[in-house]
């Protein structure tokens, strides 16, 4: 991608016979195309942003194996990249992996990966490495990679079937890693298929399925927002919303609220473990899809609940609660962020554990907190 000079990262002319004017020269780089990067990245920082920063994508692998200094030459520039941006507040890459296709296999990723890091080791300051995955970078690497320290999740179909499919999986999986969904179910992104309008209630309930049900299922490192024409910068064509109009849809802003609500619980935020199980039933609409199903985390100790409920949840029973106890009982409007009381404030549990929860209506969510105080 080019900067606000027109500078790319690589210079041209390149070596692919026939394509020297598409594939740039990898092993040459344009100082000046990184100092408006620098200028970017500082300032994304400044704001509070932690940066992912990907050196290079999948669709440059097969060439840039065949006519240059494999794998060298990769090493050599992820690693400028690396330590460039190396003492910022980034999650780092060696590589975006969203398909497996239209490219070298994941497993020559791990291997010159694993070659670099014998080399020249970990990032000095501890920054998390991970890889933009297709479903996840755990499952395209392998669990014993001595490089990710962060499970990442996303791409492949976005629906609500596959949070716990991909993000609980990343949660249990050993050694432990934080986990995060990546590549999450975008606003818009099924809309040429029949699915939301991108920036309508429709999708923001979409995203909000994506943004709690990821959560809650395990990837309590966080979450990572996306809109259709967004994530490809659109900015040009007639038919499709430029960039700026979509990142003003209500969900990007809507995405603040899951963060007050799973940090309401305080220290018990990172004790949190992902237990969907528990509500029965939780699975009350199809399975490509965002409406009726339930998702819930809970601590160990049995004393709090986070509970996120999709539109159209039927009423449920919770159980794996301490028996016999008072919980405080409060509601979050996902869209709004405004607390209520869930009835008088209070839910009693029996003497089996289990609690009543509420059904929602077909045009809203809910998301539920019980403490024990």
């Amino acid at each position: 991608m080019h900067n606000s000079r027109g500078e790319r990262p690589f210079a041209f002319p390149g070596r692919v016979p026939g394509y020297e004017e598409v594939y740039p020269d990898v092993d040459r780089i344009v100082p000046t195309y990184f100092d408006e990067l620098d200028t970017k990245i500082s300032y994304l920082n400044e704001q509070g942003f932690v940066v992912f920063l990907e050196p290079t994508r999948r669709d440059h692998s097969m060439a840039w194996m065949k006519y240059y200094d494999w794998p060298d030459s990769w090493i050599r520039f992820v690693q400028y990249i690396w330590r460039r941006y190396g003492a910022h507040n980034v999650i780092l890459s060696p590589i975006h992996l969203d398909y497996l296709g239209a490219s070298i296999p994941a497993s020559e990723y791990r291997r010159v990966t694993d070659e670099m890091v014998a080399r020249y080791g970990m990032p000095p300051f501890g920054q998390l490495v991970s890889a933009n995955p297709h479903e996840t970078a755990r499952r395209n690497f392998g669990d014993d990679c001595r490089w990710l320290t962060l499970n990442m999740a996303g791409n492949g179909e976005r629906y609500h079937n596959r949070y716990e499919a991909w993000i609980t999986g990343d949660y249990l999986a050993k050694p432990t890693r934080p986990c995060v969904n990546g590549e999450p179910h975008y606003a818009g992104w099924y809309e040429t298929r029949g699915g939301s309008k991108g920036g309508t209630t429709d999708d923001d309930l979409d995203m909000r399925s994506a943004m709690y049900g990821s959560v809650l299922s395990g990837g309590l490192g966080g979450h990572i927002y996306g809109a259709n024409y967004l994530w490809e910068g659109e900015l040009e064509d007639p038919n499709k919303e430029p960039m700026w109009e979509s990142i003003q849809w209500r969900s990007g802003g809507q995405l603040q609220h899951l963060k007050a609500f799973v940090l309401s619980v305080g220290a018990d935020y990172p004790n949190l473990v992902p237990h969907r199980e528990l509500i029965t039933p939780n699975e009350s609409g199809p399975g490509n899809g965002f409406r009726g199903w339930a998702f819930c985390a809970r601590t160990d100790d049995m004393r709090t609940f986070l509970v996120y409920l999709e539109p159209g949840c039927r009423t449920s029973t919770l159980a794996g609660a301490l028996p016999n106890t008072t919980y405080d009982a409060l509601t979050m409007d996902p869209a709004t962020g405004e607390w209520s009381i869930l009835g008088n404030g209070k839910l009693e549990s029996g003497a089996d554990g289990t609690l009543a929860l509420p059904s929602t209506p077909a045009d809203a969510d809910l998301a539920i907190r019980l403490c024990v105080r």
